[in-house]
C-alpha cells in the first residue's frame, strides 16, 4: 500500500437509504455515537457532504471539504439514544431535522455542488442532475462491534471482495451468515439495497472497506469499464482502461475475525491483495475449513501447505455457469436449479467440481498454470482465470 492518507474516518456501511432527487425527503434512525456519519456520495463516487454525529448531547452537522477538513454548519440538541433524522432536499436548501427539531442552518444546494467538486454555482434556484444517482449511507465504526472468541463459526462465510453480491446471494441461499467486504462504495450501496432484508435479520454484515496489510485510508482505483478489476494498485486496476481514484478505508483480517470469529469458508478476490486475507487466516491458531483465492500464487499455496491444508483444486472460473448446486446438499442447504452468473465464484467446499489433489500434485500443476498464464497475459488481459480452493482436515 501507499502511504496512509489523513482522513476523517468513514466506517462500515450499515444502511443505504436510497437515491436523491429534488424534493426528496429521507427519514432514518441513527444512534448518537462518535464517528458515525450520514454520507452522501454522487454517482461518480465523490463525497458531496456528510452529517457527522457525536457522542455528546449535541448533534453536529458538518460538511467535509475537499482538503479533508470539516466545517460546522449548525447543531441539533439530541439525546444519546437512537434518533430519527429527517433530510429534505429543496430547490436551494438541504434541511436536516433531528427528533423534530430543525437545525438552525445547514447547507445550500450550491454549496453541496462546490464541496462535491462540481464547480461553483451562483443560481438561487437550480435542479440537481448530479445527485439523482447518489447514495445515502448510515455508517458506524467497525471497532464498536464487540470482540468474540476466536472459534470457527460453522455457519459463517467471509466474502472478501464482494463485487456485485452474486456470491453473497448464493451463500445466503445456502443458509450461511455472511460477512461481506468491498472497497467500492457504489457496489456496497447496490448490495445494501439488494440485501436489505438479510441485513436487517443480521444474516449479512456488509462493510464498505478494503482489506490489506495495515489499517488506514489509502488510494483505491476504480476501473470505469471493468469494476471487477478495481484495486489498491493502479496498474492492476487500470490494464489500459480509465480509473477513478478514491480514498478508501482498509482494515486487517484480524480486525474482522476479532469481531465475527473464524469463518467456515473464506472466499477472497481482491485484485492483487488476496495474500493479505489468505495468509492471516491460514496462519491463525483457528483456521477456516476452506479457503479460495484467485490464481493460486505459489508462495501463498506453500504457506497453506505449511499450515496444514492438504487438499486442493484449481477451478476454471470462466466455466462457472456450468456449476450445478448439489442436491442433496453437501454444504449448507440444497439450492436446486441455482444459476451462477458470469464472474461468480461458484460452488465451494465439498460441492466444488473435480477431484481434490494432494499438495505435491497441485504444486506441479501450479507451475504449469503459471507458465501458461504468463504466456496468455503477454497477449491479452482477457483470459481465463482460475481460483485455487484449499481444504484442511
Amino acid at each position: 500500500m501507499v502511504q496512509e492518507k489523513a482522513r476523517h474516518p468513514f466506517r462500515d456501511l450499515t444502511t443505504v437509504v436510497g437515491e436523491i432527487a429534488v424534493g426528496d425527503v429521507f427519514e432514518v434512525d441513527v444512534k448518537a455515537e462518535d464517528d458515525s456519519f450520514l454520507t452522501f456520495l454522487s454517482a461518480d463516487m465523490r463525497v458531496l457532504f456528510c452529517v457527522k454525529f457525536a457522542e455528546e448531547a449535541t448533534r453536529l452537522n458538518m460538511i467535509r471539504n475537499l482538503d479533508g477538513t470539516w466545517e460546522v454548519l449548525g447543531s441539533l440538541p439530541v439525546s444519546s439514544d437512537a434518533c430519527r433524522v429527517r433530510i429534505e432536499f429543496g430547490l436551494d436548501l438541504c434541511e436536516v431535522t433531528c427528533n423534530q427539531e430543525k437545525a438552525e442552518a445547514f447547507c445550500s444546494i450550491s454549496e453541496i455542488f462546490r464541496i462535491g467538486g462540481r464547480g461553483d454555482f451562483h443560481n438561487e434556484k437550480m435542479d440537481l442532475p448530479g445527485l439523482k444517482e447518489a447514495a445515502v449511507f448510515v455508517r458506524r465504526t467497525l471497532l464498536d462491534l464487540p470482540e468474540v472468541l476466536a472459534e470457527q463459526q460453522s455457519d459463517l462465510i467471509f466474502d472478501i471482495g464482494m463485487h456485485n453480491g452474486n456470491d453473497t446471494d448464493f451463500y445466503l441461499k445456502k443458509g450461511f451468515r455472511v460477512v461481506a467486504l468491498d472497497a467500492n462504495p457504489v457496489l456496497c450501496a447496490a448490495a445494501a439495497r439488494r440485501f436489505q432484508k438479510e441485513i436487517q435479520e443480521n444474516r449479512l454484515f456488509l462493510f464498505n472497506l478494503g482489506l490489506g496489510p495495515q489499517a488506514g485510508f489509502f488510494s483505491f482505483y476504480v476501473n470505469q469499464d471493468h469494476s471487477e478489476w478495481s484495486s489498491f494498485r493502479q496498474k492492476t486496476a487500470s490494464r489500459g482502461h480509465p480509473v477513478i481514484e478514491i480514498d478508501v478505508e482498509a482494515v486487517t483480517m484480524d480486525m474482522i475475525t476479532a469481531r465475527f470469529g473464524v469463518p467456515y469458508y473464506a472466499k477472497v478476490d481482491i485484485e492483487g491483495y488476496d495474500r493479505f486475507s489468505v495468509v492471516p487466516l491460514a496462519q491463525a491458531k483457528v483456521k477456516p475449513k476452506y479457503i479460495s483465492f484467485e490464481n493460486g500464487h505459489r508462495d501463498v499455496f506453500e504457506i497453506l501447505v505449511e499450515q496444514g491444508y492438504d487438499r486442493f483444486k484449481l477451478i476454471n472460473q470462466a466455466k462457472v455457469e456450468e456449476h450445478i448446486s448439489a442436491s442433496p446438499a453437501r454444504e449448507g442447504v440444497a439450492v436446486p436449479d441455482y444459476h451462477f452468473k458470469p464472474g461468480s465464484s461458484g460452488l465451494f467446499g465439498e460441492e466444488t467440481p473435480g477431484e481434490w489433489m494432494p499438495a505435491d500434485a497441485m504444486r506441479t500443476h501450479l507451475v504449469d498454470y503459471e507458465v501458461s498464464r504468463a504466456e496468455a497475459l503477454s497477449k491479452s488481459f482477457y483470459i481465463e482465470w482460475f481460483d485455487l480452493h484449499a481444504a484442511r482436515p
